[in-house]
């Protein structure tokens, strides 16, 4: 009988796709190595009050990658990938307003000069398969990209 109770099992796990691996790592240097790995450039730092960040680049751009929320030793929970222009006239709040009512998926804001700057966030906690969390930077490359012909950088 036991045989028999086991043999669904058995034939449902040949035919179920294999789980996508998860990110158990969220450390700087986890994500630094997804980033590398990847084919980006990745250079760990730590801001002035000790939080870890990666340097990166992506469309001709530096895009600095905030961790956030790391255990003294442990996981991170949340990263934000953000870049920002020096436009020489800045910009109107109304256009920015305008890049936030169209895209969903990442967000602009202006400095005290008015210059432009774009983040998107990925979110950390209870893990992330390897390809989301790639997916998540190639999304924000994608976004970078339209954001800068928004803006008329060449």
């Amino acid at each position: 009988m036991r045989v028999v109770a086991l043999l669904p099992a058995l034939l449902l796990g040949a035919v179920l796709p294999a789980a996508a691996e998860c990110l158990t790592d969220v450390l700087p240097q986890g994500i630094a190595a997804e980033l590398a790995e990847a084919g980006y450039k990745a250079d760990i730092g730590t801001t002035e009050d000790g939080q870890p960040f990666i340097e990166t680049g992506m469309q001709s751009a530096t895009v600095t990658v905030f961790l956030y929320d790391c255990a003294e030793g442990g996981n991170c929970t949340g990263l934000t990938m953000r870049t920002g222009f020096n436009l020489q006239a800045g910009m109107s709040y109304e256009q920015i307003n305008q890049w936030n009512y169209d895209n969903r998926l990442s967000r602009a804001f202006l400095d005290n000069e008015r210059d432009p700057y774009i983040e998107g966030d990925i979110t950390l906690t209870g893990g992330l398969a390897r390809d989301d969390l790639v997916a998540g930077f190639s999304g924000f490359e994608s976004q970078l990209a339209d954001f800068k012909d928004f803006i008329g950088w060449d």
